[in-house]
């Protein structure tokens, strides 16, 4: 059975899988950010290398707490999985490759599916028994 996490635990998960997901989006902003600002616009030289120096030392800090967050929320993520017998084999199997190889669209889906929801989706769900058949009309003489 998945372990049921207490809220503020949840929010801090959904936070840094927040930060993970919103990874390529944020990516594009700080390079429109030193495209528009430290391009060759009407700054000085001497704005454009203290901007580049800023530019360069705030990329370093967000590289590392996003490498971080990914692979802490990657091990994570595998560990719930492996936990989580309440979870469909195909489903669980599927998520954990979607964590490990594209965690940007993985982690965000595994989060709603199995840790935000209290019950999953029946189809998320593993079957307690198999479905009943019904015995054949034809009886072996």
């Amino acid at each position: 059975m998945s372990m049921r996490y207490s809220p503020p635990i949840r929010i801090v998960i959904g936070l840094c899988t927040a930060l993970v997901a919103s990874f390529p989006f944020l990516i594009i902003a700080f390079l429109l950010l030193f495209v528009v600002r430290g391009g060759y616009g009407q700054i000085s030289p001497a704005e454009r290398s203290q901007f580049l120096n800023t530019y360069v030392a705030g990329t370093a800090l967000f590289s590392c707490i996003f490498s971080l967050a990914i692979y802490s929320l990657t091990a994570f993520y595998i560990a719930d999985a492996v936990r989580n017998t309440s979870a469909s084999e195909a489903v669980r199997s599927i998520l954990l490759f979607a964590v490990f190889f594209l965690p940007y669209v993985g982690m965000p889906a595994y989060y709603v599916l199995y840790i935000l929801m209290r019950q999953p989706p029946a189809w998320a769900t593993r079957r307690t028994s198999l479905p009943s058949v019904p015995p054949s009309p034809i009886r072996a003489a």
